[in-house]
């Protein structure tokens, strides 16, 4: 609903899990490119996500080269998956958004739509080897920068964390809805007391 059929399209979203990329890129009505640390791309992993169309950034998301990538990208009318925190959170907190976002947001002049994430970090957590069993929500909004916002990058990144924050609770919201709704119980471990 909230996401553009067409046009260059910026989407935000908390960064959780290994899991958050491709449930973003299939959740949205169109293809997308990602924007991806440039760590990642060594062996045969950086075979696969160069095929996806993956751009590489530094951890800062300030590198001249992936953010020029990332503006050609959004210059050619194509979808970009963002991640602002520039890595995973260690804790299931949305962390500081990275400088070269609000840079990333001017310059592009795209259409920004927010994704919060929710489940994602209980399923497969930073420090975990393997996925566990659970409901997993994202819910989408539009954003628009503000008047004051766009006075300052630091103005900007307040907003934009403001409302990312808003968006990532409103799935939380979602999600435990629906688990009450239908039942669904997390599995625990083993000797937890249910």
């Amino acid at each position: 609903r909230s996401f553009p059929p067409k046009g260059s399209v910026l989407l935000l979203s908390n960064h959780q899990s290994l899991l958050d990329p491709p449930l973003l890129g299939v959740s949205i009505p169109r293809q997308a490119r990602y924007a991806a640390r440039s760590t990642l791309f060594r062996g045969i992993f950086a075979k696969y996500i160069t095929y996806m169309g993956a751009i590489a950034l530094d951890r800062e998301g300030a590198s001249a080269k992936g953010l020029r990538e990332s503006l050609k990208a959004l210059g050619a009318r194509q979808a970009l998956i963002y991640f602002p925190e520039g890595t995973r959170t260690p804790d299931g907190k949305i962390g500081t958004l990275q400088r070269g976002t609000g840079l990333l947001i001017r310059r592009s002049g795209a259409s920004v739509v927010l994704a919060g994430i929710a489940g994602c970090f209980e399923a497969w957590p930073r420090r975990s080897l393997v996925p566990m069993p659970g409901v997993i929500w994202i819910h989408y909004e539009a954003w628009s920068p503000s008047e004051s916002a766009s006075r300052s990058e630091e103005d900007m990144l307040k907003s934009l964390t403001e409302k990312l924050q808003q968006t990532f609770e409103e799935a939380c919201r979602r999600r435990a809805l629906y688990m009450r709704r239908t039942g669904w119980e997390l599995p625990r471990k083993e000797g937890e007391s249910r």
